[in-house]
């Protein structure tokens, strides 16, 4: 049995209930991700998201932005292929790969096809060069094309004030790719998301924060270390003291630099170019408000947060 079944109409739908039936599957977006080759988010933060542990991601200005250029993107896709579309307000499972959906920008009039849209800014334009386009692109393609069986997928990049690219992933063409896409996303979601046992971590920012948004709080409880921590603890501390020898040589470069530029402020004829501009921050001081109101009660407009602080210390380093 192939193609999808719509189990979902996106019109009207809040984005909290949006997120909740995200949650149901493996999306386009989450696709690099879970194969391990997306710059910013790996496996790990997938899997917290799926539990419903992570954070929904705050609306960036960079999101804003995709989303409300997504319509003139397609519009000028149209323009530049002739093709017509179609919005796309359902939400998708394969009847194949229950674990598979998808929310797809576009799709094809009279084809079996869909489009992405994408936005990026012009000092990515070399992840486009030579015919090129980023990897997590083409495995969120590759997912639709798995949802919905169809023939091809087209992707449109606008790159700010600069082009607009186009690409095609056909099919048949990336038969094998699509194969070890399916195969991988659905051992992901048998093996950790349903399973709830989670994959290793890695050492991305997103990872950091669905680590945190797991296990918010400490217990006051004490593990007893297996062989294979204290091998990582020992990796560690020999990686923390390459950094502080790394770290001083980095200090040094950059005080012979500030040495040379001396009073100047911009240093002009390298393959880069530094420089050491005057910076003016401003701040309110404590101090300054209680000595000017020292009836004010500062403490009623202070917040307290509590966080987990990691740390690692090998011996004779003190508590």
């Amino acid at each position: 049995m192939s193609g999808y079944t719509v189990f979902a109409d996106t019109r009207g739908l809040s984005r909290a209930d949006w997120l909740r039936l995200r949650r149901s599957g493996i999306g386009g977006s989450d696709a690099a991700a879970v194969l391990g080759v997306n710059p910013w988010r790996g496996p790990f933060a997938v899997y917290a998201d799926k539990l419903g542990a992570e954070r929904a991601e705050d609306d960036t200005e960079a999101m804003r932005q995709g989303r409300d250029l997504e319509e003139y993107v397609a519009r000028r896709f149209s323009e530049a292929t002739g093709l017509r579309l179609r919005r796309e307000y359902g939400m998708l499972r394969s009847t194949a790969h229950t674990c598979m959906i998808a929310d797809i920008d576009r799709r094809i009039i009279g084809e079996r096809a869909g489009l992405e849209c994408k936005t990026s800014r012009d000092i990515h334009l070399m992840r486009y060069r030579n015919g090129d386009f980023p990897l997590e692109y083409y495995c969120q393609c590759l997912h639709y094309l798995a949802v919905t069986d169809w023939d091809r997928w087209y992707l449109a990049v606008l790159v700010y004030g600069t082009d607009l690219l186009t690409f095609t992933i056909e099919a048949e063409a990336a038969r094998d790719d699509l194969a070890a896409l399916i195969q991988a996303e659905e051992t992901f979601w048998r093996d950790h998301v349903e399973a709830r046992v989670p994959p290793p971590p890695d050492g991305l920012e997103a990872t950091s924060a669905a680590l945190t948004a797991l296990y918010p709080r400490a217990e006051g409880l004490t593990l007893n270390a297996r062989p294979e921590d204290d091998a990582l603890m020992v990796e560690l501390l020999a990686m923390k003291d390459d950094r502080k020898a790394l770290d001083r040589r980095i200090a040094e470069a950059e005080n012979r630099l500030k040495a040379r530029l001396g009073e100047a402020e911009a240093l002009n004829g390298t393959s880069a170019r530094a420089t050491w501009r005057n910076q003016t921050r401003r701040a309110i001081s404590e101090k300054k408000l209680r000595a000017l109101f020292p009836d004010l009660d500062l403490d009623t407009v202070k917040t307290e947060t509590t966080a987990r602080v990691f740390k690692v210390r090998g011996d004779g380093e003190g508590e």
